[in-house]
This record gives C-alpha cells, sequence and structure tokens, in this order.
C-alpha cells in the first residue's frame, strides 16, 4: 500500500535553519456518501439503496446517542463522545451559552487506527521553481554585468543548491548553443543568495544565459531545476 504526499514551505521557527517543510497527504478524489455507495455496494454485493439506507439509520441512531450525552463506539472503527467547550469561572458556574457549547467528536481507534501504519510513503511535492532576481559583481556595483573573476552576489528565490553534486551548479551558457562556457566557484549559497566567482576561464565579451541549475535542498528525490538571467560579460 501506498500513501503519496506532498509538501509546502511554511514560516520557520528556527532562524538558524533555511527552510522547513510541513507535509499533507495527496488525495486522489474526496468523494461524498452519494459518490461512494455504488463502490461500496459492489465490494458488500448489495445495492445502493440498502448502503445509504444503512447509512441514514446508523446515522441517526448516532445523534439520538449524541443527543442524549452518551458515548457510542463503532467496533474497529471510532468513538463518538460529546465534548464541553469553553472556561468557567468557578467550580459551581452555571452553563453559560455565551461561552459554553458541546461538540461532538469522532476519535478512530484500532485496526481502523493502525490501517495505514505499514504504507510505504512517497513525495510527490514537484520540484522548487527557482528564480534569479539579479547578479552582482560586488567589485564594479553593476547589476547583470559581470568582470569574469570578480566575486558575484546572486540574488533570487530558491537557489540553495549543493555544490558537492555535480548537477547543481552556477555557470555561463551560451546564448546561441546553449553550452556551459564556464562554471563558478559557489562559496556559499541558501534559499535566497549564492556567493560566487568564476575563477580561471575565459570567456569572450558578450551575453550570456546565467544559470543556477539546483534542487532547492529538496534532497535527492528531486530532479534539478534551472533559474536563468541574461547577463553580460566585459573585459
Amino acid at each position: 500500500m501506498q500513501v503519496n504526499i506532498t509538501l509546502r514551505k511554511i514560516e520557520n521557527p528556527t532562524p538558524s535553519v533555511d527552510s522547513v517543510y510541513a507535509a499533507g497527504v495527496q488525495h486522489d478524489a474526496t468523494l461524498n456518501a452519494e459518490e461512494c455507495a455504488p463502490a461500496i455496494a459492489a465490494y458488500l454485493k448489495v445495492t445502493p439503496a440498502q448502503v445509504k439506507a444503512a447509512w441514514r439509520v446508523f446515522a441517526a441512531g448516532l445523534k439520538r446517542q449524541a443527543a442524549l450525552g452518551n458515548q457510542s463506539t463503532v467496533d474497529g472503527a471510532f468513538r463518538v463522545t460529546d465534548a464541553v467547550k469553553g472556561w468557567f469561572q468557578t467550580m459551581t458556574s452555571p452553563w453559560d451559552k455565551s461561552r459554553n457549547f458541546l461538540q461532538v467528536n469522532a476519535t478512530v481507534i484500532d485496526p481502523l487506527k493502525s490501517a495505514i501504519g505499514t504504507a510505504t510513503v512517497v513525495n510527490r511535492t514537484e520540484g522548487a521553481k527557482p528564480s534569479v532576481d539579479s547578479v552582482l559583481d560586488t567589485l564594479t556595483g553593476k547589476t547583470d554585468e559581470i568582470v569574469i573573476g570578480n566575486p558575484l552576489y546572486v540574488a533570487g528565490k530558491d537557489i540553495a543548491l549543493d555544490s558537492e553534486k555535480s548537477d547543481e551548479f552556477v555557470a555561463l551558457r551560451s546564448r546561441k548553443s546553449g553550452a556551459v562556457v564556464a562554471r563558478a566557484t559557489v562559496t556559499r549559497s541558501d534559499n535566497q543568495t549564492i556567493d560566487c566567482v568564476f575563477e580561471g576561464v575565459a570567456v569572450e565579451p558578450g551575453e550570456y544565459v546565467f544559470v543556477v541549475q539546483t534542487r532547492s535542498g529538496l534532497g535527492e528525490d528531486f530532479g534539478v531545476a534551472a533559474a536563468t538571467r541574461v547577463v553580460k560579460v566585459v573585459g
């Protein structure tokens, strides 16, 4: 059995960590009672009408017991109980409808609770979509106009990369052929910025595609994505 999940970035409570992601189960569909009835009927070898009738009787029984303040237990599935919400000022405070109310809660119990305990979980999140907003030559102070050998400060989104991986890098590509003409040495990166320099390479002046190829820190379960920007190399 396989359960698919997807991740989304959330506000990070730990400043020392670049990213925090919360997971949610990826559902193929959300079915209402009308849509579920035929599938359940086929499994039980009864008619959809019989399934719907049983649901109505079952739901009415749960509602009646809840209205009486009783707990209902559906063996192997869930327990339904009434819960008191709100606060009281003293041990003998009367019920105050302005701040107290009753709520019906359902608690899943075994074996339904453990039904997916052995499932294989697969991360189906699409890779991040990095972008490069600017490439600053820190010695000349010019943006998107660089001198080979000068330190560069790159700003963008989701551009953290692992320079130990051969397919994650910063490079210059030819605008005509798309071929990599030079790779940069990355000295530091996070999700928003990169420090790098093109060292020991000869690049003719002209316009090139500056590319950051990265997994954005999501790990090897994801393919690389490329963020690009046109820059000018000057002598």
